[in-house]
């Protein structure tokens, strides 16, 4: 059986390699539980705790920690999601050039880019029609026809 002493190399060798590990891979946060959890297991360990609660410390620590953190830290790492400004479209009346047949593929521009634009109940819409666009499918509009058009 190893002795105390050897144990603290053995922990601080542990978190040496998960830290180092941690570092080669910057911004992912692959190892630094395990590097937590050895610091754990140390800290008992230098307080004169046996191998099984050094080992169920370095467990506890380590999966708490990547149960608890992890949802935060993606968060904080993802940093903020930048628009497209696309987005700003939703909610944009303008009226249909052309019929908006389901059956045939329709472009048009709005906002001085062309857009492929679709029906969200999938029927026909007439030429001049006011629509609002309520999503966008990847690149195309879906739009929904406009009883009442609101004053831009």
């Amino acid at each position: 059986m190893l002795g105390n002493l050897d144990m603290m190399w053995v922990w601080l060798m542990i978190f040496a390699f998960f830290a180092i590990f941690e570092f080669m891979t910057p911004g992912n946060l692959i190892t630094i539980w395990f590097a937590s959890g050895a610091l754990g297991a140390l800290l008992v360990q230098q307080l004169g705790a046996n191998i099984v609660i050094q080992v169920l410390i370095f467990l506890i620590v380590s999966f708490g920690s990547l149960l608890l953190m992890r949802p935060m830290t993606q968060n904080l790492m993802r940093g903020d999601t930048v628009a497209t400004n696309a987005d700003r479209l939703i909610g944009h009346q303008f009226k249909l050039e052309n019929d908006l047949d389901p059956k045939s593929w329709y472009q048009q521009t709005v906002n001085s880019d062309t857009w492929s634009i679709i029906s969200a109940r999938n029927k026909l819409i007439p030429a001049n029609t006011w629509v609002e666009v309520i999503s966008i499918d990847g690149v195309k509009l879906v739009v929904r026809e406009v009883k009442e058009r609101e004053n831009a």
